[in-house]
């Protein structure tokens, strides 16, 4: 668990620097989205 926990604010982390970089329809800001999404719904964290 504290491996999820960790890649999960690692994501919400690169998400924001990302996000300062480029603007938000940018591919690479997708990715990182997507990634956190999948991690997301591992968790069982969707809405």
């Amino acid at each position: 668990i504290f491996i999820v926990n960790e890649a999960r604010e690692l994501y919400f982390k690169s998400l924001k620097q990302t996000e300062s970089l480029y603007e938000q329809n940018h591919p690479t800001v997708a990715d990182i989205m997507n990634n956190l999404g999948l991690l997301l719904k591992k968790e069982g964290k969707t809405r």
